[in-house]
């Protein structure tokens, strides 16, 4: 058996061309199959090229402004562009929103359609992402703000406004890679962080900020919220975004239900108000975001008391991604009858009653200037690493329940940073992170994750506490094949058992390869070619080829006949039916020892253009969508089609001639 390899250079998710020379370029090295990897398997990709940097100096101009000077824009909605409900036909509707809100990739051309519609309108837009780091101790990279600056100016966006959170670890990236908004360390060495991460994104995002506190079911740190949030808008010149249901979950974080009064409220530019969920343990209650549900009691009252009291108010935004269409419009009204009796800017107030969607599109005011910051002694960065370890670690989380004191010796922090830590609070943060994550990594691998993982589901959720984590979503979709392939290699299966179960990983890690290859190189600026057609001289004179980014191998069995065995309706329920322990161990047990019934899987990865992945909450990052065009033959076929290689069709007997115009009807074969 040969096989060669090819590396595959900067997986950065800005892609290698959009990195300023001056800073750091993100990049490793990973392996791939190439065509002619035979026996088991065929698998052919491009070759990656690597692009030339781009050698621009961005210097975004600075002026002296305050919020007083922002417009107000009135009563929106907080929505994603490509996900229901859509952002421009509800602006279309009567009774629509004042603006759109919306997260995104930091390219804003992807979205050019949506806000030419919306402009065309008169309706302005927000940018809101979950693309920066506001605290913590990983930098945000010059051009990836330069490229946040530039979208915000290109939709003409009044403000931007951001959870203060970190977002990414490594590479610049989407809070979507970490579950969530990982929320801040409320002590004051994780105050000089932030307000070094803030100042970052002030210096080269040339527009006014708003700082949210994400929400939360647990806190680090001997600050309230209120003091930490306030003291960071103070040093760097913001101005404040708050979340009714985000400041209720602090008030039972802290069981302190006048927290809202030590917010400074003339600093509240925008007011969000979203649905949740209520959740109790142990006569103890958590508040956890939900948008696409109902709006919570309690969240309204902490609503309408923001309404009353914020001075400067100049927009308020349902955030509603995912939630029914027909239950949009009549918050929407509950919100417009709310403020126009209650908002305390009365130039909000008049705007909403007067209910005018027809105004000319705001300008954008200048970004107010920078404050000047004392030199301060570097914060240590363990806080930050300890928390990662909590989050993403179940055994991290029980040493700490078990020895408080040797956890915190062993990663050098002060063992009063976790003083009062609500251990079940921080269990639930960590629960749906993992849920998300493990969701999304177990729908790569559908058939081996739940083959493997039924035994042994724990051993699955291990792979959270690796660095691969942390890293790109290519990078880490080809670390959890490489864990599998780890836990069946240690398992308990037989012999027989690890080779039927190693056919579907070695597939699906094949089929993961190759995906990752598809869009490194259309993030590189390679063309992809697309499927073919073929006239009947191309049928008579060229030979046939094996295409860009195919799989094929032999299995013990049908895929469609496995999915039936182990009930498996859709790859994305994957670990829920693990992690519930829904699947028998005896069912699966029956099926690895009948006898083998051979398939040839044959599979093309083909993009569709740009998408969203979806995350909780309305977070989202961009994804190049790919459709499969798959087939299964009856039999071990596949020394059968390496022999078909390299000739005319016409060439082949009748049975192979017509096994090969299938291949090519699905573009699995080409001519060339």
């Amino acid at each position: 058996m040969q096989q060669s390899e090819s590396t595959l250079k900067s997986v950065n998710p800005i892609g290698p061309d959009l990195i300023h020379p001056k800073q750091e370029c993100y990049s490793i090295a990973f392996s791939h199959p190439t065509p002619y990897f035979w026996l088991k398997r065929i698998t052919s990709c491009h070759k990656n090229s690597i692009s030339n940097l781009l050698n621009k100096d961005y210097r975004p101009l600075f002026w002296n402004k305050t919020m007083n000077e922002l417009p107000t824009l009135g009563i929106g909605a907080s929505l994603s562009f490509g996900i229901q409900p859509d952002p421009v036909a509800l602006a279309q509707m009567n009774g629509g929103p004042d603006f759109i809100e919306y997260a995104g990739a930091v390219q804003a051309d992807l979205y050019q359609s949506y806000i030419s519609s919306l402009h065309a309108l008169n309706i302005p837009v927000l940018y809101h992402p979950s693309c920066i780091n506001l605290c913590g101790p990983w930098p945000n990279p010059y051009r990836w703000l330069q490229l946040v600056d530039e979208h915000v100016r290109k939709v003409k966006s009044p403000w931007l406004a951001q959870d203060v959170a970190v977002c990414f670890i490594k590479e610049p990236g989407y809070s979507i890679q970490l579950g969530y908004f990982i929320g801040p360390i409320l002590t004051e060495d994780s105050l000089d962080q932030a307000v070094e991460r803030v100042l970052e994104v002030r210096k080269h995002c040339g527009t006014y900020l708003l700082l949210e506190p994400p929400p939360a079911s647990f806190r680090i740190g001997d600050m309230s919220i209120a003091k930490w949030l306030s003291l960071l808008a103070e040093r760097t010149g913001c101005g404040l975004l708050l979340d009714a249901g985000h400041v209720y979950s602090h008030m039972l974080v802290e069981q302190n239900p006048n927290l809202l009064d030590s917010f400074p409220l003339d600093k509240v530019v925008e007011i969000h108000v979203a649905g949740g969920i209520i959740h109790t343990h142990k006569e103890k209650t958590y508040y956890l975001d939900a948008h696409d549900l109902p709006i919570q009691p309690e969240v309204w009252k902490v609503f309408n008391q923001l309404v009353g009291s914020c001075s400067n108010l100049k927009a308020v935004c349902y955030e509603c991604e995912g939630a029914a269409a027909g239950s949009v419009l009549p918050v929407l009204e509950k919100i417009r009858q709310l403020v126009s009796f209650r908002a305390a800017n009365d130039e909000l107030r008049q705007k909403v009653r007067a209910n005018n969607q027809s105004t000319p599109l705001p300008t954008p005011p200048p970004a107010p200037t920078i404050p000047k910051q004392d030199k301060r002694s570097p914060s240590k960065n363990n806080d930050y690493q300890s928390l990662l370890k909590l989050l993403f670690s179940s055994d991290a989380r029980e040493d700490l329940r078990s020895n408080p004191s040797g956890f915190t010796q062993e990663n050098g922090i002060d063992i009063s940073l976790l003083s009062g830590l609500d251990l079940y609070g921080l269990k639930l943060d960590a629960q749906g992170r993992a849920q998300y994550l493990l969701s999304t990594l177990c729908r790569h691998y559908p058939l081996s994750s739940v083959l493997i993982g039924t035994f042994s589901p724990d051993s699955i959720e291990t792979f959270l506490a690796s660095e691969q984590i942390f890293g790109s979503t290519a990078i880490r979709n080809e670390a959890f094949g490489q864990h599998l392939e780890r836990l069946l290699m240690f398992s308990s299966f037989s012999a027989a058992e690890q080779s039927f179960i190693g056919a579907f990983l070695s597939m699906e890690r094949s089929i993961v390869q190759q995906n990752n290859q598809v869009r490194a190189d259309i993030a590189s600026g390679k063309s992809v070619p697309p499927l073919q057609s073929y006239n009947r001289h191309d049928l008579s004179t060229k030979k046939l080829t094996l295409a860009p980014f195919t799989t094929i191998i032999e299995l013990p069995c049908a895929t469609t006949a496995l999915y039936a065995a182990l009930e498996i309706e859709t790859p994305q329920q994957c670990w829920r039916l693990i992690s519930n322990g829904a699947i028998s161990k005896d069912r699966i047990k029956a099926i690895l020892r009948a006898a083998p019934n051979p398939s040839t899987f044959i599979c093309r990865s083909i993009p569709q253009g740009m998408g969203l992945e979806k995350g909780g909450s309305g977070t989202t990052a961009p994804l190049i969508e790919l459709i499969h065009r798959k087939l299964e033959l009856r039999g071990k076929q596949l020394r059968k089609i390496k022999g078909s290689l390299s000739m005319r069709l016409q060439e082949l007997p009748p049975k192979g001639q017509k096994q090969a115009e299938t291949l090519l009807s699905i573009g699995a074969l080409i001519l060339s």
